[in-house]
């Protein structure tokens, strides 16, 4: 609920400008359907992933009713600080539906970014669905690049 809260709210605050010489929407460059959103405010930094995953056997309840969708539309919230030039930045949050809380470092340059897993630890989540977080960093040992679309 709160995502959809805080996406309505983005929708209804009107057209954003990027500030930042790293802001933007960048497009993951190793999979489709896969966006990196970055706002900075001098030295502060919210950065959102957004994918696409295919998806059965899931059934979602809403008032409007059931839905058995065949792919679910994810994006996970980052947020840290940087440096003021918007080249180098370090963020943390919870990923893959909260079952991992991340430390990411963002290098920007020339309309790209590298998203470099530092760390990534259980949370209760992560723990009680078995996922082995720690892994995380070992599946992007040269990080993840991204190239800016706009």
């Amino acid at each position: 609920m709160k995502k959809l809260i805080a996406a309505l709210a983005v929708l209804a605050s009107g057209a954003a400008v990027a500030a930042g010489p790293s802001d933007g929407v960048y497009v993951n460059l190793s999979a489709p359907n896969s966006y990196l959103s970055v706002h900075t405010n001098g030295d502060r930094i919210i950065a959102t992933v957004y994918g696409i995953i295919q998806a059965s056997g899931i059934r979602i309840y809403s008032a409007l009713g059931n839905v058995d969708p065949t792919q679910l539309n994810t994006w996970d919230l980052l947020q840290g600080y940087g440096r003021t030039d918007g080249s180098l930045f370090y963020v943390n949050g919870q990923m893959f539906y909260n079952a991992c809380t991340v430390d990411i470092t963002l290098r920007f340059s020339a309309g790209a970014a590298t998203a470099q897993v530092n760390s990534a630890v259980q949370t209760v989540v992560g723990r009680n669905s078995g996922v082995n977080c720690a892994a995380l960093p070992s599946l992007f040992p040269n990080g993840i690049a991204f190239t800016k679309a706009f």
